[in-house]
């Protein structure tokens, strides 16, 4: 049951999300080819949550919480990712190659000693069975 009364939660939030944005846009250029433009999806993604609650996959979700906010997770029944993370992701094109570079490293030194005990947790299980 659960099931249906997300896709309806789904199906409601978008639909009031598209009058809000059909609203605000001048001349005929509000159709759902229009909207799923500015969320940056496709025409597919956004007929998939209109019509039959569809929650669009990560990818997708992303982009459109980006315009939609982060509510569009909660609708969905996903947890929202940091919204740090989210920030730079919104900028990521923005930023230059190099410090690109230089921030992935960042966070794979920052990383690394947490992954390793990790790996040893459950290496440690593993070993306990």
């Amino acid at each position: 049951m659960r099931d249906e009364s997300q896709r309806q939660e789904v199906r409601r939030f978008l639909n009031k999300q598209f009058i809000e944005w059909r609203r605000e846009q001048p001349g005929r250029k509000a159709g759902v080819v229009h909207f799923a433009d500015w969320l940056g999806v496709t025409r597919n993604v956004v007929n998939g949550c209109l019509t039959s609650g569809t929650v669009p996959d990560k990818e997708s979700l992303d982009r459109m919480a980006l315009k939609l906010g982060e509510e569009l997770y909660r609708v969905c029944g996903v947890v929202p990712p940091d919204a740090r993370l989210r920030a730079i992701a919104a900028h990521w094109q923005y930023i230059a190659e190099e410090n690109k570079t230089a921030w992935a490293q960042f966070a794979e030194r920052a990383a690394a000693p947490y992954i390793a005990e990790k790996e040893r947790d459950d290496e440690k299980i593993e070993g306990d069975h």
